[in-house]
């Protein structure tokens, strides 16, 4: 009878006062360009890290992009990758989707990659990104497959992929 009694009580306890958690109100940032393209920046709330030197990630949204890695137009910030994204019909002029063949086009985060000298999908062509970046996009293959070399301006350097 006692545990019965005591149980009730808890009962009545958590059903009359609910535990109530804090909100916490993640904020994105708006941003529109000079030529209209909007970009939406939501952060991911991480872990605290040694001296504050982890990643920052985001959840970015832009308008001018068909495809990203979250969504349409949605990418992640703070993480590079390069990807196969359809073809479309304005530059290709038909819109299929991604097949896992040489007909399947890049991107690198979410950026349309354009063929600057070479072939799509042929060793050793440079591609750049539809929106200028002055990056140059290198495709080299390897003993393990293939890979992307991409140089910054500043002459820094990632690789992409089976090197």
């Amino acid at each position: 009878m006692r545990k019965l009694l005591h149980f009730a009580m808890l009962l009545w306890y958590y059903t009359a006062f609910p535990q109530q958690q804090p909100f916490h109100d993640t904020q994105g940032k708006l941003e529109i360009s000079n030529t209209g393209a909007a970009t939406y920046t939501l952060p991911i709330a991480r872990p605290p890290s040694l001296k504050n030197t982890g990643p920052l990630i985001n959840i970015v949204y832009q308008s001018g992009l068909f495809t990203g890695i979250v969504g349409q137009g949605w990418n992640i910030q703070g993480i590079s990758a390069i990807s196969r994204i359809p073809s479309r019909i304005d530059l290709d002029g038909q819109r299929q989707g991604i097949r896992f063949t040489n007909d399947d086009k890049l991107a690198l985060n979410g950026q349309r990659l354009l063929v600057v000298s070479g072939e799509y999908w042929h060793i050793g062509s440079v591609y750049q990104t539809e929106i200028q970046s002055n990056l140059k996009i290198e495709l080299q293959r390897s003993g393990f497959g293939l890979y992307f070399i991409v140089t910054a301006p500043d002459g820094s350097r990632s690789w992409y992929g089976n090197y």
